[in-house]
């Protein structure tokens, strides 16, 4: 966190560039430690880009940084290599698919 050379108190607030009133998204929250700040994006926010300012400021001076925030989605993955397979005709095989990983732990369906 941010130092204040004349030992005065410091505030930290984070809210969303150019929102009124000044706050972050609905979807994101931020925890704050003395060493850090910990953002946690819920898993029904809408993708895109959100521009996010960090005010650092103690009684009489302040100090803002800004950063990007990207919420994005990943494409699921198979957990192994799915392999070609040889079938013979009229003859039933059973395929079992590798196991389906999703970073964001939303419903996934497979289709042939």
């Amino acid at each position: 966190m941010p130092s204040d050379p004349n030992g005065d108190a410091l505030s930290v607030t984070t809210f969303q560039t150019g929102v009124v009133p000044s706050a972050l998204p609905p979807f994101v929250t931020c925890t704050q430690t003395s060493s850090s700040l910990t953002y946690t994006v819920t898993s029904n926010a809408p993708l895109g880009s959100y521009s996010i300012t960090i005010l650092a400021s103690d009684t009489l001076l302040s100090q803002t940084g800004v950063f990007n925030l990207q919420v994005v989605n990943t494409a699921p993955t198979f957990a192994t290599v799915v392999r070609d397979q040889v079938y013979l005709y009229d003859r039933e095989r059973k395929y079992k698919l590798p196991e389906v990983k999703d970073d964001e732990e939303n419903t996934v369906t497979v289709t042939a």
